[in-house]
């Protein structure tokens, strides 16, 4: 059944870059606009604006990725998104990642509006130093504190701890979070966990085509299978904390294997770092530097690939993991980008980023595979990620989470200020 906002006025997806909501998002926009009359994209352009603009309307938002959470560039970021509110009078904000989060809370308190935050994974700040992790806990701390109130008149502000939803892609950020909010029983109806993004009905197509040899090579035929056989792959941002320094150590190491790097440098970086880092993935023999490219490991179908995710990033959910997984490609993870989520059952955990621990897990995947084990390792990943992470199944329950949120027929302070305005689709 097709169901229609309370209000003539738009949804509004905001996100700090739009290549995460055309990567992340567009089934979840797509059917959002089956469903509600206007749904509006705010974020900055990058490489995917043009795409996404295709399917939804943009509207661009500069907000600084590089200055962090640095008082002068949130103050900037938070006066041009007061304004563009202030304009589109949304009846109802999701905002993704953690600056936009923080920012949206603060303009959707002022005005009253509706929200839905999405916590992607805590990023860098989730493992920084003791200060950072400080100031970060703050930051949590605020929006927590701007989404219990809201503005109803002039001068007036009430609590309403119904106001906003938040959605988390594993139980790790939701327990983190639960610690520094600490909610009541009112709030605890207001957290919501949904694992990821979602898989791409894509891969579970694609899933019919894999023809590597982990699947279909017989152990038997091939006794004496060795490590420098495998094709290791990379895939994510370019950044340390994403595990590129030590995937080139490993090509270091191992050096007779052949490495696929996909991902794009990231650009909130010294730029002499950035080269510094290109030229020495490029002057590797074996290495491959492929760039951000769509569906990366329809490229690793055959042969021996196993995906290496050597994260120390506070991961939400990596989508490159359950991808793998739905093709049958062995995954080695730090524990943090398991994000709690899998265990020794589905892929290979390591201990530490370590090489010695790398090692470890690789030969553990070469027993396994002459044992004759890791065939049904691979396709049980498979039904697993099929039966629980489809992108399909996680845009319904983020659904059910919009429908909760409009649910109050309420006017929010900014729209009920111009109620004759409301039929038009923007504010005059």
């Amino acid at each position: 059944m097709v169901i229609k906002s309370k209000l003539n006025r738009p949804i509004l997806i905001v996100s700090n870059s739009s290549w995460y909501l055309n990567h992340y998002r567009s089934l979840l926009i797509r059917e959002l606009k089956v469903n509600y009359n206007y749904v509006i994209a705010m974020c900055p352009i990058d490489s995917s604006t043009e795409k996404l603009s295709e399917y939804i309307l943009h509207i661009p938002y500069r907000i600084d990725r590089s200055g962090g959470l640095s008082p002068f560039s949130l103050l900037i970021s938070t006066l041009r998104m007061f304004f563009i509110i202030r304009a589109l009078k949304p009846s109802l904000i999701h905002s993704h990642t953690l600056k936009a989060n923080f920012i949206t809370s603060i303009i959707a308190s002022f005005y009253g509006i509706p929200i839905i935050y999405s916590f992607a994974g805590m990023g860098r700040m989730f493992s920084s130093n003791r200060y950072k992790k400080f100031i970060f806990k703050i930051i949590l701390k605020s929006i927590y504190l701007f989404s219990s109130i809201q503005r109803v008149s002039k001068f007036k502000i009430k609590k309403n701890q119904l106001r906003c939803k938040y959605i988390f892609q594993n139980p790790r950020d939701l327990r983190f979070v639960k610690s520094i909010f600490k909610p009541n029983k009112i709030d605890f109806k207001s957290f919501n966990l949904i694992f990821g993004s979602g898989l791409p009905e894509i891969y579970l197509k694609k899933s019919k085509d894999v023809e590597n040899k982990w699947i279909t090579q017989l152990p038997i035929k091939l006794k004496n299978l060795k490590i420098d056989k495998i094709n290791f792959i990379y895939c994510g941002r370019l950044i340390k904390s994403k595990g590129i320094d030590d995937f080139y150590k490993i090509a270091n190491s191992l050096k007779n294997n052949k490495y696929n790097v996909y991902g794009d440098f990231d650009k909130g970086f010294i730029e002499d770092d950035i080269n510094k880092l290109k030229q020495q993935l490029e002057n590797h023999k074996n290495l491959t530097l492929e760039g951000n490219i769509d569906n990366p490991l329809f490229n690793h179908l055959k042969g021996f690939p196993v995906l290496l995710l050597l994260s120390q990033y506070g991961e939400g959910l990596s989508r490159t993991m359950i991808e793998a997984m739905s093709l049958c490609i062995p995954v080695i993870s730090t524990k943090i980008a398991a994000c709690e989520l899998f265990d020794e059952n589905y892929i290979y955990l390591l201990e530490s980023n370590d090489l010695k621990e790398v090692k470890k897990a690789l030969h553990h995947i070469l027993i396994d595979y002459q044992k004759g084990l890791l065939k049904q390792k691979l396709l049980n990943s498979r039904d697993l990620i099929e039966d629980k992470y489809s992108e399909i199944k996680i845009v319904k329950e983020t659904l059910k989470i919009y429908r909760k949120a409009i649910k109050n027929k309420d006017l929010d302070y900014l729209n009920s200020k111009n109620i004759k305005d409301l039929n038009f689709w923007i504010s005059k």
